[in-house]
């Protein structure tokens, strides 16, 4: 240490080290700090928007009830290098694509891409589901049925809740952002 920061005066080299972090990580374990960080990955979700012939592959095309869209849409909720804060939020009302369909399954995405267009692309991979459950209706009412998804930023993990908006039921997961 003296030989490599010699011109300092005072070095202090503390007989237990090692004690001293420990110490330092109880201590942030139960009093944290709001500290901002940077996204190491991209999160999102798929999504299924109306088809767009001057921004969407052909092949991504598909017809459900009477309406072109496109699959496997990125929806992106936070992007790689953006500065967030423990308990960042960002939320999406999405409504039910299928008719009649009993879960809506909620697929969360990362990529090392900033601005990925599709879940398939070679920068992004997927890290889980949240199924959600949804409310029976009436033929014809499938446009009423919304789910707001949400995802929060925590300390070290990401927790993605949907709300039905229908009946107000909340479903919840949490995935390791390590």
């Amino acid at each position: 240490m003296k030989e490599q920061f010699g011109k300092k005066k005072n070095i202090i080299i503390p007989e237990k080290s090692g004690l001293a972090v420990l110490t330092g990580a109880v201590l942030f374990g139960h009093q944290p700090t709001s500290t901002a960080k940077r996204m190491r990955l991209t999160y999102g979700i798929r999504s299924w928007p109306e088809w767009d012939l001057q921004m969407h592959l052909e092949s991504k095309r598909v017809y459900l009830d009477g309406v072109n869209r496109c699959k496997d849409i990125f929806f992106k909720y936070f992007q790689v290098g953006e500065l967030v804060e423990c308990c960042d939020e960002e939320s999406q009302v999405f409504q039910a694509v299928r008719p009649f369909e009993s879960t809506l399954e909620c697929t969360i995405y990362t990529s090392s891409d900033p601005n990925p267009l599709y879940v398939t692309d070679p920068s992004c991979q997927r890290l889980g589901n949240l199924i959600v459950p949804l409310p029976r209706i009436q033929q014809g009412e499938a446009s009423k049925i919304l789910v707001e998804i949400t995802m929060i930023i925590g300390n070290n993990e990401l927790f993605v809740r949907a709300r039905d908006l229908v009946i107000g039921r909340v479903f919840e997961t949490q995935f390791d952002m390590c």
